[in-house]
């Protein structure tokens, strides 16, 4: 299917070929009458023989070119099948030939009129599709910085991920503390109620108690350390989660966005489109019948 370039390259040849041959109607009408001028039994006046003598001259010296000499050899054995011209006739022949000449200049006119709108259209044609390669370079660029966020995403929930299992094993570590130091309590009565018995036995008891009541406070300071910690990563992953989620969110609607301009602007530039086949065709029709028949009348008296 031709694009819409080469339907108008080609309506403006067919424009121009018609104005051609209209023109070569012209001239040949014009050589015409210059060849055959009527010649009437009565004389004809002192101003039209200087008229006929100065058109005689212009021909014989146009006879140089092959094309000429043909012409006027078919002009003249039409003269003598013929016969020559009345007055009357010629008056009809100039009339025939200004209406040549107003035919030919309303077709000039006609076709620097589509030439106009050619070239508007194709600059029309020529803004919209440097919008849309805009439109596409900034479509492609948004889809990069959706894919680099989502990647991002990606990466904050998997150190999210780390971080919740690490807490999961912190907590584990916390509850089997919890449950030696309830062990240690109860070991602790056992030791003070038989402290009375053997003060050596109760005084490494004691020493072994504080060591473990040290390392159970040293736990329990590492488990709050890691809950505070954990919380404060969870909430920063949090808001940072929250904030790629609303960038992200961001992107897809002006893609959606883009993608919807781009869609107007095909349908904007099919409507163009269809608008000026419409004009083209309405002002070739504007060749109305009678102009036509007129043309047809012409092409026979000449």
């Amino acid at each position: 299917m031709e694009s819409k370039s080469e339907y108008l390259l080609k309506k403006e040849a067919e424009l121009r070929r018609i104005n051609d041959e209209l023109e070569a109607e012209f001239q040949r009408a014009q050589m015409e009458q210059d060849i055959d001028y009527p010649l009437s039994d009565n004389k004809p006046s002192k101003d039209i023989q200087d008229s006929y003598d100065y058109e005689e001259d212009e021909v014989e010296d146009k006879q140089e070119e092959d094309y000429k000499e043909e012409e006027e050899e078919d002009s003249k054995e039409k003269q003598f099948d013929t016969g020559y011209y009345q007055p009357q006739e010629l008056g009809a022949l100039q009339e025939d030939l200004s209406e040549a000449q107003s035919i030919i200049k309303f077709q000039k006119a006609r076709i620097q009129a589509l030439q106009e709108e050619l070239n508007e259209a194709m600059s029309t044609i020529n803004d919209q599709a440097q919008q849309i390669e805009n439109l596409q370079g900034y479509n492609q660029a948004a889809s990069e910085d959706t894919k680099k966020h989502s990647q991002q995403l990606q990466i904050m929930s998997q150190n999210f991920e780390k971080m919740k299992k690490q807490f999961n094993e912190a907590q584990q570590k916390n509850n089997l503390l919890e449950k030696q130091i309830v062990e240690l309590e109860k070991e602790n009565s056992l030791l003070k109620a038989n402290e009375k018995r053997s003060s050596k036995d109760a005084s490494s008891r004691d020493v072994r108690l504080n060591r473990l009541i040290e390392e159970v406070e040293r736990y329990k300071n590492q488990i709050k350390e890691l809950k505070a910690n954990e919380g404060d990563s969870n909430e920063k992953n949090r808001k940072e989660i929250e904030r790629l989620n609303q960038d992200n969110k961001r992107l897809e609607r002006q893609k959606t966005e883009i993608l919807t301009a781009f869609k107007k602007q095909l349908k904007l530039i099919d409507i163009l489109k269809r608008q000026k086949i419409h004009l083209e065709g309405a002002r070739l029709l504007a060749f109305t019948e009678e102009e036509f028949m007129k043309t047809l009348e012409l092409g026979d008296k000449l």
